[in-house]
């Protein structure tokens, strides 16, 4: 899907972003998608995923709507580094780098019990 979405911003955009800005934002996405997988639905609880990619003049916004499990954490602390390079979490850093990969993320747990996820990255414009 993402692959569309490039090839998409390419032929609109006049400046397209450079491999890096792609890799951020598809990095962002990638983090959130799995953890909505792996952590809003236990293996016997069944739900939906929506994916949406919208494409503006100056940003590119991806949202998820789930109806899995609520998140529970805080986007805006950060994630402790270890001090010992053999301590590295193979787990637990998803909404961190989502979160340096992109502008902004939000999360908004609905009163019926949906969760909203938005990844917001803007483009640099020319002046």
């Amino acid at each position: 899907m993402l692959a569309n979405l490039w090839r998409e911003v390419d032929r609109i955009w006049a400046r397209p972003p450079d491999a890096t800005w792609r890799a951020q934002f598809t990095t962002g996405v990638g983090e959130i998608g799995a953890n909505i997988i792996q952590y809003a639905y236990p293996p016997d609880m069944p739900g939906s995923l929506d994916f949406r990619v919208r494409v503006f003049d100056a940003l590119i916004e991806a949202c998820f709507t789930d109806t899995g499990r609520a998140y529970e954490g805080d986007l805006a602390s950060g994630v402790a580094e270890p001090t010992d390079p053999l301590m590295l979490a193979d787990s637990g850093r998803g909404i961190a780098l989502a979160r340096a990969a992109v502008d902004e993320l939000t999360y908004e747990r609905a009163p019926g019990g949906t969760n909203h996820w938005c990844l917001t990255k803007h483009r640099a414009l020319a002046a």
